[in-house]
């Protein structure tokens, strides 16, 4: 997600992706995930978290694996 869409987020707005590349690369490779059927192309929604008073305190990311035809 580049920064305008971080800041998106931020602000309160919910921020849908899509064809996302290699998303969990990093983080697959880092705790040996490698091959384990982590698909390379993903969709994502992004969506603040917000306190009591309505202020952002958090940022949540769903990845949505896209399927072979």
């Amino acid at each position: 997600m580049n920064d305008n869409g971080i800041k998106r987020v931020l602000a309160g707005e919910t921020v849908f992706l899509f064809d996302l590349k290699d998303t969990l690369k990093t983080f697959s490779q880092s705790y040996g995930m490698i091959g384990r059927g982590i698909p390379a192309c993903q969709d994502a929604i992004f969506f603040p978290i917000t306190d009591n008073d309505g202020k952002v305190c958090y940022a949540v990311a769903v990845l949505i694996s896209q399927q072979d035809s």
